[in-house]
């Protein structure tokens, strides 16, 4: 049986996918208000079997490199821009669907999000994202700039939202990126039920042996990568994302701000040295 807590995430993930929310509300919130108070005995185990448990207990699940990278390179058309613009902006699915060419400036870089579009509104809330922070200026890396360029060849004479659909009209939400373009890459065959019998219709074409999670886990994996990788600062990435504070930031992506053992050796030897 499930927990109170497993049962309160299950509906919250429901709403992020029918793009009622954007955000669980339960990240960062310590399981142990909610779970017993038995923990597990570590006393017995190795040094790296407690360091493998202690990194074990991650909320967010982001792709790592290869696994974006593989996604890229298979994806194509504006689909393509679509997953990368949401990588290497961190943008919210919602915010890029609502997103104007007049609110981007490629010529010095950066973005304005003012609004989103979760499929579940009136026209009056569209101008409305999560919170007053998730207004903000994102900053475009010259390869994010490559994907808005290369979408600017087939909306940009538009003057309108920078992804339209095969009517060049707006789309209504993201989930049209989801159902058609997304869950295709994976190996994701859906269920059947035919004459009682449950069986899954043949894989998609362009598997790619990665295990599905869903499209707004691109956000994640800028923020994870950025953090335990490129190293870029908690701040930043905070004020990229939208987050009211970094301590929100913190709490979602602590596990990934110190995630290579090497870097933060360095780091440490580096500012230990800088006393002697």
């Amino acid at each position: 049986a499930l927990s109170k807590l497993d049962e309160a995430e299950l509906i919250f993930k429901k709403a992020i996918r029918m793009g009622i929310i954007t955000d669980n509300p339960l990240l960062g919130v310590d399981n142990a208000l909610f779970r017993d108070k038995k923990t597990k005995d570590t006393h017995n185990l190795s040094l790296d079997q407690k360091k493998a448990l202690i990194e074990e207990q991650k909320v967010i699940d982001p792709f790592n490199e290869a696994e974006v990278k593989l996604i890229l390179q298979t994806a194509e058309g504006k689909a393509r821009n679509f997953f990368a613009i949401l990588f290497f902006t961190g943008m919210r699915p919602s915010e890029l669907i609502y997103l104007d060419w007049k609110n981007i400036d490629l010529e010095n870089k950066f973005l304005i999000v003012e609004g989103a579009i979760t499929g579940k509104q009136t026209k009056d809330e569209e101008t409305k994202t999560k919170t007053y922070s998730s207004h903000r200026t994102v900053y475009l890396s010259d390869v994010a700039i490559s994907y808005f360029q290369d979408q600017a060849k087939e909306t940009l004479d538009f003057n309108s939202k920078v992804f339209l659909n095969q009517y060049n009209q707006p789309y209504t939400s993201h989930a049209i990126f989801r159902d058609n373009y997304w869950r295709k890459l994976f190996d994701q065959g859906r269920k059947q039920v035919e004459n009682g019998v449950e069986r899954k219709t043949e894989r998609a074409k362009n598997g790619l042996n990665i295990r599905y999670r869903e499209l707004y886990n691109l956000r994640h994996s800028f923020a994870s990568i950025n953090l335990s990788l490129n190293r870029l600062p908690l701040l930043l990435i905070s004020k990229q994302l939208g987050h009211s504070s970094a301590e929100v930031t913190l709490k979602k992506y602590s596990a990934f701000v110190a995630e290579d053992d090497s870097i933060i050796l360095n780091l440490l030897n580096k500012s230990a040295e800088s006393f002697l």
